[in-house]
This record gives structure tokens, C-alpha cells and sequence, in this order.
């Protein structure tokens, strides 16, 4: 699954974490989605090894683990660094997946969690991973902020059209750092560039706006939405909120 159609395949509809919960409980129902071509992630997958809700509602995470599991036509099974390289013609890794997998599948196999603490540990390394895995991403916004020097000035020019092309050639460049300097194909990944621009432009006009965990997860999980594809999710946070101000509403899908 690298966001390429065939002429004869439903558009793929890569979704959020949310979109599961609620096939799960039937706030989607069966009929929503009959006919439909929905994608499961990398993303989402590491968002179940690691949700604090198994410790809320165990039940209900594991019923969205099985919806995950039953009604995807696809996966995109590449942690998004290992994607961005894969969709712009790069060697990528997918063997974290099987991690994840193997993980998702234990949450089936039992009603009830197990040890807590062992699975509070388990729950906690999959957490500090992501973490570290998004560290660059981090660090790029951190020094970005570091170096403003003048925040009023720096606000008026980042809303000239000039500017803002010239911040889009910025983040480019710290994207293609990511990925250790290997050419990135920009049309492919369309979707998160422009709305990982509008994130890091925002976090720079705006001191009291932060990223938290699940932000980076909404964030990532665009990766995987390709120029002839769609993306659904029901959470109207800040990162739906910079899909539309930075041009691409095209992308979301508009449920009935």
C-alpha cells in the first residue's frame, strides 16, 4: 500500500485512530462503510500498543484493536519515516510491524489485561519509542522557536505569501534532514508536508500552542494519505483545523 490506485479500486481512505473506536461501538456503522476502500497504518497500530485506555476501558480498546483488524482493505505497515522514503522510491524498513502485529494480536487473544504492571511497562517502553522516533521532528520545532528573535515582527511576515513559501522551502529541508538527505518525492506526500508547514508555522506565531503525543500521531498518520487518496477522522483538533488552513480540505473525506 503506497497511495498508488488502480483504475478499478475504490479511492483508499486512510483513517484515524478514532474512526475505529467507532466502527467499534457503531457510531460507524457497517452500512457507512460497505463498498469502501479504508486503510489501516503503522500509526494507529503503535497508538493501540500504547493507549492509556487499555488501563480506562480495556474492553473497548480491544473491540477497536478488532475492528482494525477485520475491516481495513489495506495497511500501510512502514513507521512514517520508512514511508516517506518508500513513497519517493527509497530501501525502507517495515519490520517494526511485526512487533506491533504480534502485540495487537495478544490484546485479542485475552478478555481481560493482563498484569497490569508488566503491561503498564510494555504500554510505557512502545511510548518512549514513539517518542524517540519522533525526537527529530522535536528538535527541528524547538530550534526553530529557539531563533526567533523578534515574535511580533516574525508573526506579520509569516502571513505574506512570499514568506509562507519561503517557510514551506524551510520545512522541506528539515523533513529531508529526517531522512538522512535522501530526495523526497513532494507530490506523494502532499498532504503531511503542508499541514507539518502549517504546524510549525503556528507553533511559531503562537507561544502558548504545544504538540502533545496524539497531536504527533494525528500529524504522522498523514504521511500515509498519497495525492489520490483520502483521510477520515471524526477528531476536530488543531491538526483538522491546519489540514483546511493550509489548502488541503480536498483530502478529507465527508462522511454522510
Amino acid at each position: 500500500m503506497n497511495g498508488q490506485v488502480k483504475s478499478n479500486q475504490p479511492i483508499p481512505i486512510i483513517c484515524d485512530t478514532n474512526i475505529w473506536y467507532r466502527i467499534a461501538d457503531g457510531r460507524i456503522t457497517k452500512q457507512d462503510i460497505m463498498g469502501k476502500f479504508l486503510v489501516g497504518t503503522f500509526v494507529t497500530g503503535g497508538e493501540f500498543c500504547s493507549s492509556p485506555n487499555a488501563f480506562i476501558d480495556y474492553s473497548r480498546l480491544r473491540k477497536a484493536v478488532a475492528a482494525f483488524g477485520e475491516y481495513p482493505q489495506g495497511f500501510c505497515i512502514e513507521p512514517p519515516v520508512e514511508y516517506m522514503k518508500l513513497v519517493s522510491g527509497h530501501d525502507s524498513d517495515d519490520s517494526k510491524w511485526s512487533e506491533i502485529s504480534s502485540s495487537l494480536g495478544i490484546v485479542l487473544k485475552l478478555e481481560d489485561i493482563p498484569n497490569p504492571e508488566v503491561t503498564r511497562k510494555v504500554y510505557a517502553d512502545y511510548d518512549n519509542e514513539v517518542t524517540l522516533s519522533n525526537k527529530p521532528f522535536l528538535d527541528a520545532v524547538a530550534e526553530h522557536r529557539e531563533q526567533i528573535k523578534y515574535k511580533g515582527r516574525h508573526k506579520r511576515r509569516m502571513n505574506e505569501v512570499e514568506t509562507r513559501l519561503e517557510h514551506k522551502e524551510f520545512t522541506k529541508n528539515i523533513l529531508t534532514s529526517v531522512v538522512g538527505g535522501l530526495q523526497l518525492d513532494w507530490k506523494a506526500l502532499d498532504l503531511f508536508l503542508c499541514t507539518f508547514d502549517e504546524w510549525f508555522r503556528q507553533l511559531s506565531i503562537q507561544p502558548s500552542l504545544t504538540m502533545k503525543i496524539n497531536d504527533w500521531d494525528d500529524l504522522l498518520n498523514l504521511v500515509y494519505v498519497g495525492p489520490s487518496c483520502l483521510y477520515w477522522t471524526e477528531d476536530y483538533k488543531k491538526t483538522r483545523e491546519f489540514i483546511v488552513s493550509s489548502g488541503c480540505g480536498h483530502y478529507l473525506y465527508q462522511s454522510a
